[in-house]
């Protein structure tokens, strides 16, 4: 993990079975995916016009 102290305070979550801290961590980084990879799709249509929604 790049962000500071989020992955040592996962393992150690996880060492001692910390469901929530474990849970929490999960939907932190879902979440920071998730919408890295929205960021991305809309500048790269925004960059790129003849890219068309389909589906």
């Amino acid at each position: 993990f790049s962000w500071p102290g989020i992955g040592s305070y996962a393992v150690s979550a996880a060492r001692s079975l910390d469901y929530p801290a474990i849970g929490g961590v999960t939907i932190v980084g879902a979440t920071a995916f998730l919408l890295a990879n929205l960021v991305t799709d809309i500048a790269y249509a925004w960059a790129n016009p003849r890219i068309k929604v389909s589906g």
